[in-house]
């Protein structure tokens, strides 16, 4: 049910006439320009729909285990904050036996870049790559 106070700005009341709102009129917040994240680092996307097609892709927790592994290398080595890693629905390429992973900067490209892992040297490689700027294996 609609109030009536909405009716007649909706112009649905009964023998009103629709009323305009002025947007000026109206309390504007504090801040109300648009700014974008402030992120010092960059971000990892991993594929959950590919890790949970492989037998070992996925932890108790039904957290991807290559997420945690980038996690668990990025604290290793005192840089926990130098990459988010972030689960994804899916990348839409699936490829076989393989997860497809994408880093934000490459995803910016003219092509776009999706790599993949499938090997632990895959992962080193794609770690590499996200942290630093030596190439990756792409998919």
């Amino acid at each position: 049910m609609i109030p009536t106070s909405l009716r007649r700005v909706w112009g649905q009341g009964a023998a009103t006439a629709p009323v305009a709102l002025d947007p000026r009129s109206a309390p504007m917040p504090a801040d109300t320009d648009p700014t974008p994240a402030k992120w010092e680092t960059d971000v990892l996307f991993v594929c959950l729909r590919c890790s949970t097609k492989l037998p070992d892709g996925l932890a108790p927790d039904g957290r991807t285990t290559l997420r945690q592994w980038f996690k668990d290398r990025l604290g290793s080595v005192g840089r926990g904050k130098a990459l988010r890693v972030v689960e994804t629905s899916c990348l839409g390429l699936c490829p076989e036996q393989r997860i497809a992973v994408a880093i934000g900067r490459e995803l910016a490209a003219d092509p776009a870049i999706i790599r993949s892992v499938a090997t632990e040297a895959d992962r080193e490689a794609i770690y590499r790559m996200a942290v630093g700027d030596q190439p990756g294996p792409k998919l």
